[in-house]
């Protein structure tokens, strides 16, 4: 199986992506796997993710001259534990979002830093 969004949309998905997931190739969405991925359902089942993925997305972007290395396996068990489920109450982002607190950067849904 490969990603419906293969043809159309796999480039620009992991260059938007880059910052955040360690893609060095296109197998993974080329695989069986793809339909598991965060970012496909961030595209495509935007009203079943978690309402601050954007500011998640767009906060950890905004860390300068960083190479943020998170596996896209890791990343889709975040978005599939997290961000796609109803577990997203239970993540550190959006607490403090839903708080009025200022996210902080390079935090994961459980607490734990992204390798900055």
């Amino acid at each position: 199986m490969t990603c419906p969004l293969y043809n159309d949309f796999t480039r620009d998905c992991i260059k938007t992506f880059e910052a955040l997931v360690d893609i060095y190739n296109y197998d993974y969405c080329d695989s069986d796997e793809s339909k598991d991925c965060l970012f496909y359902h961030i595209i495509t089942d935007k009203d079943k993710i978690c309402k601050y993925i954007d500011i998640c997305i767009s906060k950890t972007l905004e860390i300068p001259g960083k190479a943020l290395k998170l596996s896209i396996e890791k990343a889709n068990m975040i978005g599939k534990e997290y961000c796609r489920g109803e577990n997203r109450v239970n993540c550190i982002q959006y607490k403090a979002m839903e708080s009025g607190k200022e996210v902080s950067l390079g935090d994961l849904p459980d607490g734990s830093k992204m390798g900055i």
